[in-house]
């Protein structure tokens, strides 16, 4: 009988330690009452806790089901650095199915912790549910611990929001996301995030239907706002933040410990919004296998930052307010592209693109396009707009083609700048619109230039060269002081130019469109101007230009300061000169001719061929006549052609050595290569008009006296009253002198004294003593008595300068 209740006992004992080894689940129900479940268990009642370190734990390393906590329940852990809930470690970890948060998890330390080497099916925090966490973690994931799934609905607030540093997720197509968030996750600490991932997330992270994200605004590095870290981590499966989602802070895959490196394999989709400062989606130190996508309805504040490699491409069909950055250690294996989006800011890369950049479909950049280093497959802008410039930067830079096409506007220029060589291909489609094409100094511009659309100026201080034909309109041409562009510039017809500035070196420009303007004071060689509609005016402002012609019925204008070295044809078409000229007081006869005018191949100053039309606005000559053939060779202006269809109109003559009793020949300033006059054949067979001849210094007038184109000189009381005291006075001495000439012949008064204080007006005065050169000859055959006549005067001229004049 003994014998058979032995089983008996040993069953009573077999299950009394099962009992003993199986995990529970520990409820401090208060700081003096305690509860053990050893399967499943649900919270029903508050929970607070004032002197207990947790409010919910294990006991155990063996499996054990689920726990939940129903709605509207409150656990309260008043202790530092108290938890809510806590999977303990054990032995070998500890296994928990779900665990379901429907009420308030209030604590000072973690809300729910996954300590090392545990695990828990789903964490699930209902829509009705909440974590508080003073100074913890909302949710932790230790190392090697492993959580299926976490589904945040509710809100979780916590000093670090969610930090994973073991597994979330599992890897198979048919389970949930490794984190979804539809309520939200917040991190009170300024220098937290509110997701952090040290481990692994399979399935990625999905923010939607209007979940939020809140990082602390020091969240990574003291510095940088960020809302989801992937800090040396591995995401499986990308980031989503769906339409009606908020970040605020960005998105980092950056290891920020030494040595340490971050994957995210998938894409980071924004269909929501990003509200970052200075970063809105970072990739340092990793990479992205997959895509970063803003779509139409995302917005993202903050950069997009790559120092690393993203193996797919950047796109933005949404909005960027701020700048796309790749970095010198950074690389995009596809291309950056927006379409239909807005960036605020530039798309700048000192790394590499291995594809290219496309600005397509209504797109806009309010920045630049600014490349360093290597963009393979160049720029390509359609339909769409860019605020700022195309940047090509430095010696390393090579940006590939840049096709701007359909009804795309550039307000910006495409810049090459900092020894940049830029040897590629622009396009520029008719419709399109360019601000610019730019080529700084010590920068090459050698490629081929397709501009068919509306440029606003191509300037260059460097070496340019690459041709421009043009067919498209251009507002100006500018080659600063030290440029060079080293091919001509040929204006096809229905092309056009508003102004062509040269200060450096050209070579031959060839005007078969429009062309308004060209001002040079640096080195040009020919230029053709067969345009027949529209005006040129050629400002030669002290440069050089080798020659210039104006074609059959083009029109055209010419000033010119500076030197034509091989001449002026004017061939059928009409044209006016201006060749200018200074009065010079340090010069012998006072004045010098600014624009200087060589001899074409048929050896005159200019050509007028095939019933051209030619007017002379305003000329200067260094004398009153000329009277041999070499004189007018070396002196006088020399033409051919048709001298008929030459006008002159107003000349001036230096009158320095004027005799006013000598007749002049006007008709000898204009001769041909030979040096015969052929001023009377000029203004269609009238001569030189006496009228339009004037004296370089005001005092004189002239009048016909003689034969056709003689004339001579009388006095301009026009001038009487002079421009300056000092000048008046010499004027109204002159006029006494001459016209007692004119009255007696060659009387002229014989005692002058003149005195001068101070340099002022020395120059004058010295031109006042020379009135009497005239007479003094001993062996003059004139007749010269003495007019009883005296004057004495003395002027204060200010700055310590008088004149003084005694005449008798």
């Amino acid at each position: 009988g003994g014998g058979g209740k032995k089983p008996l006992l040993s069953l009573v004992c077999i299950f009394a330690l099962a009992c003993s080894s199986q995990a529970a689940w520990v409820i401090n129900k208060s700081d003096s009452q305690q509860e053990t479940q050893h399967i499943d268990t649900t919270i029903s009642s508050d929970i607070i806790l004032n002197n207990k370190n947790t409010a919910i734990y294990t006991d155990r390393s063996s499996p054990i089901g689920n726990l939940t906590i129903n709605n509207g329940v409150t656990i309260q852990v008043n202790k530092n650095n108290g938890k809510g809930i806590e999977i303990n470690t054990g032995n070998n970890g500890t296994a928990v199915n779900n665990i379901t948060n429907n009420g308030h998890i209030n604590t000072r330390g973690t809300g729910i912790s996954i300590n090392d080497r545990s695990s828990a099916e789903t964490i699930t925090i209902g829509a009705n549910g909440s974590i508080t966490s003073a100074s913890g973690n909302a949710i932790y994931v230790g190392n090697s611990s492993r959580v299926n799934h976490i589904d945040i609905q509710g809100a979780t607030t916590g000093s670090g929001g969610i930090i994973n540093r073991g597994t979330i997720g599992v890897q198979t197509t048919t389970q949930p996301n490794g984190i979804k968030v539809t309520g939200s996750i917040a991190s009170t600490n300024n220098r937290a995030t509110a997701l952090t991932n040290h481990g692994t997330i399979h399935g990625g992270i999905n923010i939607e239907n209007g979940g939020t994200l809140t990082g602390g605004r020091q969240g990574v590095n003291n510095a940088l706002y960020v809302a989801i870290h992937n800090n040396g981590g591995t995401i499986n499966g990308g980031i989503k933040v769906g339409e009606g989602s908020i970040l605020n802070g960005g998105i980092m895959n950056y290891a920020s410990y030494y040595g340490g490196f971050s994957r995210l394999n998938g894409n980071i989709e924004v269909a929501g919004t990003i509200n970052g400062t200075n970063i809105g989606i970072q990739n340092s130190f990793g990479t992205i296998s997959g895509d970063v996508k803003i779509t139409d309805k995302g917005k993202v504040t903050g950069n997009i930052w790559n120092q690393g490699t993203i193996e797919g491409k950047i796109e933005i069909k949404g909005k960027v307010d701020g700048l796309i950055a790749n970095r010198p250690t950074g690389v995009i294996r596809k291309d950056i592209e927006v379409s239909g989006g807005t960036i605020t800011n530039n798309i700048s890369n000192w790394g590499t693109i291995e594809a290219g950049i496309k600005v397509e479909n209504g797109a806009n950049i309010t920045g630049d396009i600014y490349n360093e280093k290597t963009i393979r497959n160049g720029i390509d802008i359609a339909n769409s707009q860019i605020g700022g410039n195309i940047v090509n930067s430095g010696t390393n830079a090579s940006t590939g083609n840049i096709s701007i096409t359909g009804t795309s506007d550039i307000k910006g220029s495409i810049v090459n700048q900092n020894g940049a060589t830029f040897n590629n291909q622009i396009t520029l489609e008719q419709n399109s619109k360019l601000g610019g094409i730019s080529n700084a100094q010590g920068s090459t511009m050698s490629g081929q230039l397709n501009l068919n659309g509306e440029v606003g100026a191509i300037n260059n201080a460097g070496k340019f060269d690459s041709t421009l034909t043009l067919s498209n309109k251009v507002g100006e041409i500018n080659n600063a002081e030290g440029g060079t562009i080293s091919n001509d510039i040929t204006i096809n017809n229905g092309g056009s130019v508003g102004a062509i500035n040269n200060a450096g070196t050209m070579q031959n420009i060839t005007n078969n469109g429009t062309l308004s303007n060209i001002t040079n004071s640096g080195t040009m060689q020919a230029i053709t101007n067969n345009a027949t509609t529209g005006t040129l005016t050629l400002t030669n402002s002290g440069g050089t230009i080798d020659k210039i012609t104006n074609g059959t019925g083009a029109t055209a204008t010419i000033r010119n300061q500076g030197k034509i070295t091989n001449g002026i044809i004017n061939d059928g078409g009409t044209l006016t000169v201006f060749n200018d000229f200074r009065k010079d007081e340090s010069a012998a006869n006072g004045y010098h001719t600014i624009g200087e005018i060589g001899k074409t191949a048929n050896g005159v100053h200019i050509e007028n061929n095939n019933g051209g039309k030619l007017h002379l606005n305003a000329w200067y000559f260094n004398k009153e006549d000329y009277a041999t053939n070499d004189e007018r060779k070396n002196n006088a202006l020399l033409v051919d052609g048709n001298y008929a269809g030459i006008t002159i109109g107003d000349s001036f003559v230096n009158t320095q050595g004027l005799d006013v009793d000598k007749t002049y020949n006007a008709n000898t300033l204009i001769a041909d290569k030979d040096g015969n006059a052929v001023g009377d054949k000029i203004n269609n067979g009238q001569g030189i008009d006496v009228n339009k001849l004037h004296s370089v210094s005001g005092i004189y007038k002239f009048e016909n006296f003689g034969g056709k184109g003689e004339y001579r000189a009388i006095i301009n009381r026009d001038e009487l009253s002079g421009k300056t005291l000092a000048q008046s006075i010499i004027y109204s001495q002159r006029v006494r002198n001459v016209n007692l000439s004119r009255i007696l012949r060659e009387a002229t008064t014989q005692v002058f004294v003149s005195g001068k204080e101070g340099e002022a007006n020395g120059k004058s005065l010295s031109q006042l003593e020379q009135l009497h050169t005239n007479h003094r000859d001993q062996n003059s055959q004139n007749h010269t008595f003495v007019i009883p006549y005296y004057q004495n005067f003395s002027a204060d001229l200010g700055n310590n300068a008088k004149l003084k004049s005694n005449s008798s």
